[in-house]
């Protein structure tokens, strides 16, 4: 209990404070891996699972690492996601939010969006995060699970580096979500067969990024190496992603 009550007293040091310049109070890594990873079971149903996936189909993927098994699809980049599925957008946002009150009150008095939304494909291969892999820069971390661990693939657990050294694997299962501070090392097991399928939304302070990379400009007058600053229309995003899906409509009804 000792330790809890020191760990909550030194997360108040990196709570918002009135006139600070944004993203200035990151809990250090350090401090990060001291607290919980939190699940939440089958935040996302079917349907709404079955969209998220739906929407990867018209999104370019990048291949990382030609020899291993990772593939992203930015699925926020031209504000595809959140023009397509508000609905959804809207209820990972509230949940993170809510985990957050309960947790770790990080995100309370901060405006905060989108850092990126990004689809996850992992096949056997080389992975390339390792386990002290973390999300530098952004507050909070969402992984969706959107296929079934028991018949999808084998491996692929989420796994923490834990402060004392141990690795921690975390029970994760279709339609589940888990959330955690960005900073907390988190990596993912080896796939040996079949492919894992992953939503990842990162939340920051700063605005919600449309460009299709993991962006480091917080705000719409910083330089953005890729560009793209424009906010579409539904009807454009329709047409650039070439989505039609009743999948889509069905999750937002």
């Amino acid at each position: 209990m000792a330790a809890v009550a020191e760990r909550n007293k030194a997360m108040k040091r990196f709570r918002v404070v009135e006139g600070e310049q944004p993203g200035s109070r990151i809990p250090p890594t350090e401090l990060a891996q001291q607290t919980k990873v939190v699940r939440l079971k089958q935040l996302l149903n079917v349907a709404e699972v079955e969209a998220v996936m739906a929407l990867g189909v018209s999104c370019p993927w990048t291949h990382p690492d030609p020899t291993g098994g990772r593939r992203t699809a930015y699925l926020s980049a031209n504000g595809c996601f959140a023009a397509m599925l508000p609905a959804i957008a809207a209820k990972l946002l509230a949940a993170a939010r809510s985990v957050d009150d309960r947790s770790w009150r990080l995100l309370q008095g901060r405006t905060i969006s989108a850092r990126c939304i990004e689809y996850h494909k992992l096949k056997p291969g080389r992975d390339i995060l390792s386990p002290e892999h973390s999300d530098q820069g952004s507050l909070l971390t969402m992984d969706v699970m959107l296929n079934d661990p028991s018949t999808s693939f084998v491996g692929g657990g989420f796994q923490t580096l834990e402060s004392d050294g141990t690795v921690l694997a975390h029970t994760f299962e279709h339609g589940d979500a888990l959330l955690f501070l960005s900073h907390k090392f988190h990596h993912v097991a080896p796939v040996s067969r079949g492919e894992r399928r992953v939503l990842i939304m990162e939340l920051w302070e700063g605005m919600e990024r449309i460009c299709p990379h993991r962006c480091s400009q917080r705000f719409a007058g910083d330089e953005c190496s890729l560009g793209l600053q424009k906010q579409f229309s539904r009807q454009e995003v329709e047409t650039m992603c070439s989505l039609t899906s009743d999948l889509c409509r069905e999750a937002e009804r």
